[in-house]
């Protein structure tokens, strides 16, 4: 869970838990609980930071409620959640007279009112409906009707319940700007970007109505706006995701974020296009190769072989274990010719045997037949057999498995101490582990040996 800290008015500190992030039109909005279960949501316009609110109730047909139904909620492990919660780690409540007036300062009354109305779920709506008013007169008074129509048609986009800006956008009076705004036609983002971005947000959008957007953001520089803008683009239009929108989101993901959530973000688009072979290949380029083999064979695609055998032969034994069951079915359907497939199973033998027994290694293996499969089946008749610690060892060495191997070459020498070829494997199975005090010494033991 990603942790904050939301500094309340008085200063004093309130760890936090991020529950979700939504996001809807030009905010995003941040759920926390704190440590006595108090519910808190802070809001975002665009880049900054508004303020942070307790939360007790929703209210139904605020602009939080429509939010959370219409808007993009991400988790709290969601890698984008965490990405965007760990550029800022403290948040500030303030008053909304101290809101006020930070808005008034910074904006100008058309944004101010959108903001304001973000937080109708905290606000008298009586308070943001009287600024809407005058904004809206003050307009008309001064014959600015599109200026305006576009104040309460943009105010429609926070708060579609108004009743006021509901009666006045179907006045007589603006029926051509209605038709204009509801068409879209002749807007631009120079002029009414509040209004084009919110109304295009709640769109399947076409690549030129998403260029439009993205040219906004980059305009604005909102760097997460753009990365969701891009993300959920691509998760809107169905399979196979192009290759120009995953770079296009690799140049973004790669300037902004940490690689785990990079390889977060891979794994959630390959959901969506499992067979998606370039991100297999940003993948790979992240060393994630335990995340490529999960999903190779989760998703039962087409798999590319050289793929699966690169991720195969750079995952440790642990990862590995965790894919046992599958992994050697999967190689047996994959690789027919015998010749290919042995040297790769005995790879596998190899990171497995720490981890499973003799037995359970043989019961895995499909293909029986296999040179390695009848050398486990040898190594299991004579684990239990002294006669045969000499010749259980050799295996265990050419397996790697040298500390299993030196027990048996050990048992071997005691054995048979005048048989120079345990000597021999011992000092061969120390100079693998690195331990070279003792290699020197059966060394010394073999040249000390009567011929």
């Amino acid at each position: 869970m990603v942790k904050i800290n939301l500094l309340h008015h008085n200063k004093k500190k309130i760890p936090m838990t991020v529950t979700k992030l939504t996001i809807f039109k030009q905010a995003k909005i941040l759920d926390a609980i704190s440590k006595n279960n108090q519910y808190y949501t802070v809001i975002f316009y665009k880049n900054k930071c508004i303020n942070g609110k307790k939360t007790t109730e929703v209210r139904r047909n605020s602009f939080l409620a429509t939010a959370y139904r219409y808007g993009t909620t991400y988790n709290a492990t969601h890698p984008l959640t965490e990405a965007f919660v760990s550029t800022i780690q403290n948040y500030r409540t303030i008053s909304f007279n101290q809101m006020f007036q930070k808005l008034k300062d910074k904006y100008n009354d058309n944004e101010m009112l959108y903001i304001l109305s973000m937080f109708d779920n905290f606000i008298n709506e009586k308070k943001i409906q009287a600024l809407c008013k005058k904004v809206f007169y003050q307009y008309r008074r001064n014959g600015q009707l599109k200026k305006a129509f576009s104040t309460l048609i943009t105010y429609a986009q926070v708060r579609p319940h108004d009743r006021f800006a509901s009666d006045m956008i179907h006045h007589i009076d603006f029926q051509k700007y209605k038709v204009l705004y509801d068409e879209m036609t002749d807007l631009s983002f120079d002029n009414d970007a509040l209004y084009l971005e919110a109304k295009l947000s709640q769109q399947q959008l076409s690549t030129t109505q998403f260029n439009r957007v993205i040219r906004l953001l980059q305009k604005e520089d909102r760097v997460f706006d753009i990365l969701f803008a891009n993300y959920d683009h691509i998760l809107q239009n169905l399979p196979p995701i192009s290759i120009s929108a995953i770079e296009q989101f690799d140049t973004l993901i790669e300037d902004l974020l940490p690689d785990d959530c990079i390889i977060s973000l891979w794994e959630k688009l390959l959901e969506h296009d499992p067979s998606c072979l370039t991100i297999y290949n940003k993948l790979e380029s992240k060393q994630a190769y335990t995340t490529i083999v999960h999903h190779l064979i989760k998703q039962k695609i087409a798999i590319p072989l050289d793929l699966l055998v690169n991720a195969i032969h750079q995952m440790n034994g642990k990862q590995l274990s965790r894919y046992t069951e599958e992994i050697f079915p999967l190689l047996s359907e994959l690789i027919e010719d015998s010749a290919q497939l042995e040297p790769l199973i005995h790879h596998c033998i190899i990171k497995l045997l720490p981890f499973y027994s003799i037995e359970e290694l043989v019961e895995k293996l499909p293909n029986t037949k296999l040179p390695i499969a009848r050398k486990l089946c040898k190594m299991g008749q004579y684990e239990n057999n002294p006669d045969e610690q000499l010749a259980l060892g050799e295996l265990y060495f050419e397996l790697e498995q040298y500390e299993k191997a030196i027990q048996c070459f050990e048992w071997e020498m005691e054995l048979n101490p005048e048989n120079p070829k345990s000597l021999q494997y011992l000092q061969k199975s120390y100079q693998a582990i690195g331990d070279k005090e003792q290699a020197n010494n059966y060394q010394q033991l073999l040249l000390n040996m009567p011929s």
